[in-house]
């Protein structure tokens, strides 16, 4: 799975779920103890992207569990949040 990240100077890439994680998982030290980046998952959206679960249909396919087309706004430790 590829998301896409957005960073402060409108820059974005994409990058494979296992980078994400991987960066998450080298943020906490030997002791366990973990540096957090943000303070938390303050709001959410979605867009026309956003896939939609279809079932009066049956003759398709299911749908595949995606975060395409959802933002999630993130309050950083400093206190400013962004999409």
């Amino acid at each position: 799975r590829i998301d896409l990240a957005e960073f402060e100077d409108g820059h974005v890439a994409e990058y494979s779920a296992n980078i994400i994680s991987e960066s998450v998982y080298n943020q906490v030290d030997d002791n366990g103890f973990d540096e957090v980046l943000f303070k938390e998952v303050v709001g959410h959206r979605k867009n026309v992207n956003a896939l939609t679960e279809n079932v009066d249909n049956l003759a398709e396919p299911p749908v595949v569990r995606t975060t395409k087309g959802w933002d999630i706004c993130i309050e950083w430790r400093d206190g400013s949040t962004s999409w």
